[in-house]
């Protein structure tokens, strides 16, 4: 091999290097905004159940280690082999006068009205 081949070969090496490690900090960065996401979440569903007042029960939902199934008709836990009824937890609340509904097709907590003082 002459020397022009071995710069180029080491030059491409140095962009592929280059390009994976930008790869995998683009990752980091998609997980932690995924992670974040869902926390916000959680946390904006805790203040609903911690400070509001619960007015429907239509969301269906499954116990811990359970998800629902496709037809959404019962919840299964895919490891143990095992099914169970769905449970309906709250999908509208009060939070005086804003009234937070849950959005099913979007999963997630939507805004409905806010009532004028």
């Amino acid at each position: 091999m002459d020397e022009e081949e071995i710069k180029f070969i080491l030059a491409f090496l140095l962009i592929t290097m280059i390009f994976i490690g930008g790869v995998i900090e683009a990752r980091k960065i998609i997980t932690a905004n995924a992670i974040k996401e869902q926390k916000e979440k959680e946390d904006y569903y805790n203040r609903l159940v911690d400070d509001c007042k619960c007015l429907e029960k239509n969301r269906a939902a499954c116990s811990e280690g359970f998800v629902l199934s496709a037809d959404g008709k019962m919840c299964k836990n895919e490891q143990k082999k095992v099914f169970t009824n769905i449970l309906f937890s709250c999908s509208k609340y009060d939070c005086d006068g804003e009234i937070n509904v849950y959005n099913n097709k979007t999963n997630g907590w939507e805004i409905e009205n806010k009532q004028n003082e």
